[in-house]
């Protein structure tokens, strides 16, 4: 493998170990890194990691490195490395501090939370680091599944990766804490568009034991479309536009 690695992330991530955070779809891999790289991380105070970020670049910067620190939202900023001479990217750190920025399913903040507290830490290549909980994992890739499912077909992966990883049981404990953080969109209006805006706060589904097939048919209603493939995943069924 190509890698890159003019960055020794390794050393960063042990000079964390006190902080919390969680790495998001940790590569096996890691901290071997490819050029034009990323790694998304979750934390409760994107400007703390920030600075623990910049001061750890400071001997990247005495080299020559050029580093920018973008901030996309008050709540997700990038933090990227430029080799010296380079205008191409090297490495960017994704932090992120809540899950606010997804328009297609209602997030509950307390989501956020419960990921990092329940993060498990993992060694890999000799390094501690802390990732979320299988469950969590699971639940991530969905959601992002969800967001994008109709606009970025690579998306799959995520459904591809939960329906071959999780067990039966994964996937109810998996759907019972989405229901419990969540509003997923539904199929059903006028528009046959996808609809986020229930009030999180007054859950479709009343708040008892229900079985997976009774939350599959509460949760999500659809409409068949022409345009549209079918999609399961977890016992849903989605669409994406076909190409």
């Amino acid at each position: 493998m190509n890698y890159s690695n003019k960055i020794k992330l390794a050393d960063f991530f042990v000079g964390i170990a006190h902080q919390t955070y969680c790495i998001i779809k940790l590569d096996k891999n890691f901290p071997n890194y490819h050029r034009n790289s990323d790694i998304d991380i979750f934390c409760y105070d994107i400007i703390q990691m920030t600075r623990e970020i910049l001061k750890f670049g400071n001997e990247y910067a005495n080299k020559g490195f050029k580093i920018i620190v973008n901030e996309v939202s008050e709540d997700q900023v990038h933090v990227d490395f430029y080799a010296p001479n380079d205008k191409k990217l090297e490495f960017r750190f994704d932090l992120m501090q809540s899950l606010a920025g997804y328009k297609k399913i209602n997030v509950k903040p307390a989501l956020f939370s419960s990921i990092l507290e329940n993060r498990v830490s993992v060694k890999q290549h000799k390094i501690d680091l802390c990732v979320p909980s299988q469950i969590d994992n699971f639940l991530i890739r969905y959601i992002e599944f969800i967001e994008y499912y109709d606009t970025r077909a690579d998306k799959i992966k995520h459904a591809d990766y939960i329906n071959e990883s999780a067990s039966n049981l994964d996937k109810k404990v998996m759907l019972d804490k989405l229901h419990f953080y969540t509003c997923l969109p539904f199929y059903g209006n006028d528009n046959h568009k996808i609809e986020s805006s229930v009030n999180c706060a007054k859950p479709r589904v009343p708040n008892t034991k229900l079985s997976l097939k009774e939350l599959r048919r509460r949760i999500i209603q659809i409409k068949m479309k022409k345009d549209r493939k079918l999609i399961k995943i977890c016992g849903f069924y989605l669409f994406r536009k076909l190409k």
